[in-house]
C-alpha cells in the first residue's frame, strides 16, 4: 500500500507499508516469538514489520471541491410523476424519522401510508 504524506516545503511523498504494525503479546500469554522474547517490548513490537520506504517523486491527489453538476430547468406543475415521486420520498422520510420511537402497533399505518403512495405513483407511470 502506498500513503501520501506531506513532508518540509510542501511537497508530497508517497510511503509504502508492507504491514501494520503487529500487537504486542498479551501479557502471560506464551511467547511464539521464542528467542525474541528477551527483547525490550518496544523492540519486539515491530518485529518483523517492513520499514518504511519513500518514493520522492510521486503524484499525490490532491483534495478537489465538489459541486453538482448542473441540472435541467424544467417546469413541473403539470407533472404527476414527478409530484408522486416527491410524495413517495416524502412519506419514507416521515416514517424513517417516526419508526423508531413509535410502539409497534404503530408501524402498520406508518407502512400503509407509504405503501400508498408507491401505489400512486406506479398508477400515475402506467398512466402515462
Amino acid at each position: 500500500r502506498f500513503y501520501c504524506t506531506q513532508v518540509s516545503g510542501g511537497s508530497f511523498a508517497s510511503t509504502e507499508h508492507a504491514a501494520p504494525p503487529k500487537k504486542p503479546p498479551r501479557p502471560g500469554a506464551p511467547s511464539h516469538l521464542g528467542s525474541l522474547a528477551s527483547l525490550d517490548p518496544v523492540d519486539s513490537y515491530n518485529e518483523g514489520v517492513k520499514p518504511w520506504r519513500v518514493r520522492e517523486h510521486c503524484e499525490c491527489l490532491q483534495p478537489q471541491e465538489i459541486s453538482p453538476p448542473p441540472t435541467a430547468n424544467l417546469d413541473r406543475s403539470n407533472d404527476k410523476v414527478y409530484e408522486n415521486v416527491t410524495g413517495l420520498v416524502k412519506a419514507v422520510i416521515e416514517m424513517s424519522s417516526k419508526i423508531q420511537p413509535a410502539p409497534p402497533e404503530e408501524y402498520v399505518p406508518m407502512v400503509k401510508d407509504v405503501g400508498l403512495a408507491l401505489r400512486t405513483l406506479l398508477a400515475t407511470v402506467d398512466e402515462t
